[in-house]
């Protein structure tokens, strides 16, 4: 996993889009939703909020997803 922390690893964004929510009556909220794929992983989707939206922020927040997707280890059951 170092070698790939050093080298990065590519990922495309497939859709980035811009989306309004309601959480509380009448205070819409901004977010972008970034959804990307990666060698060896599931379509993934990331949300930022508008207001703190950055191509650096949306970076960061693809490598920790993919950091912790590769720390996770499948498990082989027999049923």
């Amino acid at each position: 996993m170092a070698e790939n922390e050093e080298k990065g690893v590519e990922v495309t964004i497939i859709d980035r889009r811009e989306i309004v929510t309601y959480p509380r009556l009448r205070e819409p909220v901004e977010t972008v939703a970034v959804t990307f794929i990666a060698p060896g992983m599931p379509p993934k989707t990331i949300f930022i909020p508008k207001s703190e939206y950055s191509k650096e922020k949306e970076l960061e927040l693809i490598r920790k997803e993919v950091t912790e997707y590769m720390k996770f280890k499948p498990e082989t059951v027999r049923v």
